[in-house]
């Protein structure tokens, strides 16, 4: 699905507190921005510091080397998204988790890293925070997403692009609440 147009931009400020190689990193945010732009969402990389909270349509990324509840029902937690009580948008990844689960799924890093990373900026930009049934915004993954994952191919799906794109969408919560 690709969209003539970018009908919302959202700043993602990341931090790398895993040490996450700068080549992976890079690769996974390349990935992300291409993720975001087929559903006609516009992602802006920038730098974060611990003073700069941003604004409106802001949210932060911070890569962190593991995760302190490794394992959930459905298998590892590869990430984790929130909106503070002042309404930030707020999300980590668990760089160690994905390192692991990608050595076991027989996927890059960096492929499945974009997913991770795209999968959890999406919950901040939803207005009700929840998983699909199928594709990228399912909460556990299965095999055949894995493997579609390593061909590029696990996507949104055209229903959790229309909600991403919604007017009630919101990375702050200015718009929509979780």
């Amino acid at each position: 699905m690709t969209l003539a147009a970018v009908a919302v931009a959202i700043i993602v400020q990341i931090t790398n507190l895993a040490d996450a190689p700068p080549a992976v990193l890079d690769s996974a945010q390349t990935e992300v921005v291409g993720m975001f732009r087929e559903i006609g969402i516009e992602l802006i990389w920038t730098p974060s510091t611990e003073m700069d909270w941003g604004g409106p349509g802001t949210a932060r990324l911070t890569v962190l080397a593991s995760s302190a509840t490794p394992l959930r029902k459905g298998g590892p937690v590869l990430g984790a998204a929130m909106r503070t009580p002042p309404g930030t948008g707020v999300s980590w990844v668990f760089y160690r988790s994905v390192e692991e689960e990608a050595r076991f799924q027989g996927i890059s890093v960096a492929r499945l890293l974009a997913c991770v990373i795209a999968h959890e900026i999406a919950h901040l930009l939803q207005p009700i925070k929840q998983h699909a049934l199928a594709g990228l915004m399912r909460a556990s993954w299965t095999r055949e997403d894995f493997q579609r994952a390593a061909r590029g191919e696990l996507r949104f799906s055209a229903m959790d692009a229309e909600a991403l794109r919604s007017p009630s969408a919101s990375v702050t919560g200015a718009r929509g609440r979780e």
